[in-house]
């Protein structure tokens, strides 16, 4: 395992699931693990402050 930026993470595969919590309204993975990341799942865990 190595420390790279986010945005050099796209076509990688996550080892582990992501979690998103909105609070008192859900809680769950947000990304599971063997997910291969996208350009948008970038976007999308920059605004949600998953990475």
């Amino acid at each position: 395992m190595k420390i790279i930026a986010v945005e050099d993470a796209v076509g990688m595969t996550l080892w582990q699931d992501m979690t998103q919590i909105i609070p008192k309204e859900k809680k769950g993975p947000r990304f599971r693990k063997g997910h291969v990341i996208t350009k948008e799942d970038v976007a999308i865990g920059q605004v949600q402050n998953l990475v």
